[in-house]
């Protein structure tokens, strides 16, 4: 006979300690995900400014950016009145320009720049829930 018991009785232990884990997952799940929660707070507020970044206002188009030349892109930025402003992502050589709508040669501009990369308007929204 074995020393720990009855295979039957182990196999029944094991059990009941994988729908304790379960049910503990469950709860821990419920409780981050309530309302008001610490961490539903953040995310909610990560992916509102993440949609926020994508949507333009009425008068300008929104363009991403990805340069190699932070200071250079923004002495273009400053210079050249279309484009109206820069913010920074969470990305050092990615940001975010505004540029002034009806304005589609700043498409090109930005393109023909040596320290610039890669250009694209802001015009799809992903919704990853």
């Amino acid at each position: 006979m074995l020393m720990g018991g009855s295979p039957r009785l182990m196999a029944h232990g094991k059990t009941t300690a994988w729908l304790l884990a379960l049910f503990l997952l469950g709860t821990g799940f419920g409780v981050v995900g309530q309302e008001g929660s610490f961490f539903r707070t953040v995310w909610v507020k990560s992916y509102l400014r993440m949609h926020d970044s994508l949507l333009s206002a009425a008068g300008d188009v929104r363009l991403t950016v990805m340069h190699n030349d932070e200071q250079a892109l923004l002495a273009l930025v400053k210079n050249t009145p279309s484009l109206l402003d820069v913010s920074k992502s969470g990305f050092s050589n990615v940001a975010y320009v505004r540029a002034a709508k009806g304005n589609e040669h700043v498409y090109q501009l930005l393109r023909d720049m040596p320290f610039v990369r890669f250009v694209l308007r802001n015009q799809i929204i992903f919704f990853c829930h």
